[in-house]
């Protein structure tokens, strides 16, 4: 048995090294996620509002193999990716929030890891292992980790999709699996999933001259439909209808025209949210509704979108409401912590557009991804735990900033003959 533990110690010890970790940064990696799980173990889960939701959608489908929150009657309205997950782990654990609270966390933590891997071969060792930690230590995410909310899971989803796109050429195998994780952001967040299939579509674009390429693209394909074939059978069975994700994207469009936060307007109350006979119909409804409001006054609907962009990154208060987090101290440092994130992320996009021909193509796919992400976002209402998916590649972007502004200064006090440079590792293809 202890022969056993030390080859097993060594297996796990050759794998790390050929991922590229450091024992150190194991151990900020192993710390980062003993200090999430122990917020979610002392921390209580009470699901309420949209979190709510999830746990009954999950528990119905746990119990009953019904995807509603109601067995009365059948929805599509909420998006099915999380809850599925979360049904998996009821049918193991049985219903209890708290071990859902836990399974979203390793889920995220997950993405901390895929983001550490691109950190390691992107950024100098120094500031690898500064990223990593930033990661780990993000208060907001902390703090939200009690929540049963679709950002775990997306998180995850869409690190790991940006970061394969990144690294990797178009083949079959890669396709495939980058069909998958696609597939299930569009069942988990389809704004994620569809600001995704952008990339996607510029990497297949790029990789056009590769032999083959069209069947690796329809390879992608078949892996998505993997995921998403199942919930658009379920959908035209139980309503008659083509239902490729949810139906709560034109509510949100239609609101998202309305006020530059979320608000719950009287028209929405007489229309009804959604509907349990025809909900793609219901939700063609909202977005004619919300087309006609944009063309009626665009110049609204435009200011709106600014003020949802200063709403998600300007500000750090949501995420911590939601984790129940009362202390002003706490706040305060969680807001200083997230604006120098956002700081030096705006310089690291600066730097990657002003020498993308030195740092290489990997870059250009991170910060492309997060901006489309960041800026299809500001079409529909928003909450700033929106974000959580997209913000350890938004940390692994301010890391790349923080270089170039110590090496700015350090270049201005020594006067050297490098002013300019940026220690970068250069990106590779695996």
């Amino acid at each position: 048995m202890r022969l056993r533990g030390l080859l097993g110690a060594e297996w796990a010890g050759r794998s790390c090294a050929r991922a590229g970790l450091t024992p150190a940064l194991v151990a900020v990696l192993v710390a980062g996620l003993a200090i999430r799980l122990l917020w979610v173990v002392i921390h209580p889960v009470t699901p309420v509002s949209d979190f709510a939701e999830y746990n009954k959608h999950a528990a119905n489908l746990a119990g009953h193999g019904v995807y509603s929150d109601n067995l009365a009657y059948r929805d599509a309205f909420w998006p099915p990716g999380w809850p599925a997950v979360l049904a998996l782990v009821y049918l193991v654990a049985g219903v209890h929030p708290q071990i859902g609270a836990i399974a979203g966390t390793i889920l995220e933590w997950g993405a901390i890891v895929v983001a550490a891997w691109a950190a390691i071969r992107l950024l100098a060792p120094r500031w690898a292992t500064c990223a990593v930690v930033a990661m780990c230590l993000y208060p907001g995410a902390i703090a939200y980790g009690p929540v049963l909310g679709t950002e775990h899971l997306a998180a995850v989803l869409f690190t790991t999709a940006v970061v394969l796109v990144a690294f990797t050429r178009p083949a079959a195998s890669t396709a495939f699996v980058i069909g998958l994780v696609e597939g299930a952001l569009l069942l988990t967040r389809a704004d994620y999933g569809l600001a995704t299939a952008i990339v996607l579509a510029v990497w297949f674009w790029r990789g056009r001259r590769v032999h083959g390429i069209l069947n690796f693209a329809l390879i992608a394909i078949l892996g998505a439909l993997v995921c998403v074939g199942p919930w658009i059978a379920r959908n035209a069975l139980v309503f008659g209808e083509f239902i490729p994700t949810n139906t709560n994207g034109g509510e949100t469009f239609y609101l998202g025209t309305l006020s530059a936060r979320y608000t719950e307007p009287a028209s929405v109350k007489r229309l009804r949210v959604t509907s349990t006979t025809k909900p793609g119909a219901h939700d063609a409804m909202y977005w004619r509704l919300a087309i006609n409001n944009v063309e009626a006054n665009p110049l609204r609907w435009l200011s709106f979108d600014a003020q949802r962009l200063y709403h998600q990154y300007g500000q750090e208060t949501e995420d911590l409401h939601w984790g129940r987090i009362g202390s002003a101290a706490v706040k305060t440092v969680a807001y200083a912590y997230w604006l120098a994130i956002v700081v030096l992320a705006l310089v690291g996009f600066v730097t990657a557009l002003a020498l993308k021909g030195r740092l290489g193509i990997a870059w250009a796919y991170i910060a492309g991804s997060v901006a489309v992400v960041s800026l299809l976002k500001t079409v529909f209402v928003v909450n700033q735990r929106d974000r959580l998916p997209l913000s350890y590649l938004l940390i692994l972007i301010a890391g790349l900033g923080a270089m170039r502004v110590v090496q700015a200064a350090s270049a201005g006090l020594k006067r050297g003959p490098h002013r300019g440079s940026v220690p970068v590792r250069a990106d590779r293809d695996v």
